[in-house]
């Protein structure tokens, strides 16, 4: 399950180009600080893009699962066959090895 934090946390980089945690220091040292005080990521304007779900547009639906994938509890991410499925769902034959 820290593979699916942290492929959130990559994929939320990619998608909103901006760094989700803001530091010069050490990455490694200073996410976990940021995990032991259960910390949300850096940037305001970042979580306020990722929690704007009214819509049921695809973007929304990929926000909700990056979301889900950044909670700190295990039980709160998704497991790797559910965001599969999702994407298998929503391209159809378009996924690759299927």
């Amino acid at each position: 399950m820290t593979d699916i934090w942290s492929l959130a946390c990559t994929s939320v980089e990619v998608f909103t180009e901006m760094p989700i945690w803001n530091s010069s220091d050490d990455s490694v040292q200073y996410i976990m600080s940021r995990m032991k005080l259960k910390a949300k990521p850096d940037a305001p304007e970042l979580l306020a893009s990722l929690a704007n779900t009214d819509s049921e547009n695809v973007e929304s639906k990929i926000y909700r699962i990056l979301i889900k994938g950044l909670s700190y509890s295990n039980d709160g991410r998704p497991h790797a066959f559910q965001i599969v499925s999702y994407f298998h769902d929503l391209l159809g034959d378009k996924v690759i090895g299927r």
